[in-house]
């Protein structure tokens, strides 16, 4: 199963998001709904994370139709804080084969309780949402999550994360 799937996904996602306004943008809304017939002659891919995953779920999907149950979480994800209370309802009781997860422009980004912005950003008078520290730890506590699965594969997407956010 590893051998068909390796390197598929190389390179989705990246630079998605990029110079966008919002959290979910509507155009990606769907994406978080986006799913085909599970084939149970498959492996199961899950994509789980923020935003930026979102706009890159029904790509994939077709990408890989034929070759892959492609689902991914029922919601936006957002920072590692929340994936890590919410991550066993995410995963739900699916065998997960690959999980790719992409987490971390919402706990990079800067907010302030006055901000006018969508989402409260403010990089000038904000707060980052999650410290470096404990971003690392999240993550760190997500893939010790997903080593109980036993998956197959897991692999993370690194976020570009633009200035001015």
């Amino acid at each position: 199963m590893r051998g068909a799937l390796e390197g598929t996904l190389e390179g989705i996602g990246e630079g998605i998001g990029e110079g966008r306004k919002g959290v979910t943008p509507k155009q990606d809304k769907d994406g978080i709904r986006a799913a085909l017939k599970m084939d149970v002659s498959l492996p199961n891919v899950l994509i789980i994370g923020d935003s930026i995953s979102i706009g890159y779920t029904k790509p994939v999907i077709v990408l890989m139709k034929g070759k892959a149950n492609v689902q991914r979480a029922k919601a936006n994800c957002g920072d590692t804080i929340r994936g890590l209370s919410s991550l066993k309802k995410w995963l739900g009781d699916t065998r997960w084969d690959v999980i790719h997860f992409n987490w971390g422009l919402h706990d990079l980004c800067y907010r302030h309780p006055d901000s006018k912005e969508q989402g409260r950003r403010d990089k000038k008078s904000g707060t980052q949402a999650v410290s470096l520290e404990q971003y690392a730890k999240n993550l760190e506590a997500i893939v010790q999550e997903f080593r109980k699965l036993e998956p197959s594969s897991y692999g993370r997407q690194r976020p570009s994360c633009p200035e001015a956010k």
